[in-house]
């Protein structure tokens, strides 16, 4: 008998979780303030990954967050190290965190006036 073998594929199905909303704000970022500074902030639950932008003291006195560029992307940790050189003397890095998640980018917090805070060159 000439019987053909069946091949069935299951697919998990995985619940919507995120109910149309991009993740929390990051909470508790940390620097060590060495060279090779070292960043960790509080972990946020499920899948997600990391984005951190970065600029200096200086700029951040002119421009606000605006001048901001991506330092680090898709980071699947709650942690990196920034490799750059230490600053020029009399300034220093700040750093903005955000995560991204299947259900979007979380945002780069808000501004202590409660304005989104928007790097120019954010990260993708």
């Amino acid at each position: 008998l000439g019987i053909a073998p069946r091949i069935l594929i299951y697919q998990a199905c995985i619940p919507d979780t995120c109910a149309g909303q991009p993740p929390a704000d990051i909470a508790g970022v940390q620097v060590d303030g060495h060279a090779s500074t070292a960043l960790a902030w509080t972990a946020l639950p499920g899948v997600v990954t990391y984005d951190v932008a970065s600029s200096t003291l200086s700029e951040l006195r002119v421009n606000g967050t605006a001048t901001a560029t991506c330092s680090a992307n898709n980071v699947p940790v709650a942690s990196t190290v920034d490799g750059r050189p230490d600053p020029p003397a009399d300034d220093g890095y700040y750093y903005l965190v955000r995560a991204q998640s299947g259900c979007g980018s979380g945002s780069y917090g808000t501004s202590s006036l409660g304005a989104q805070r928007t790097p120019v060159a954010g990260c993708p």
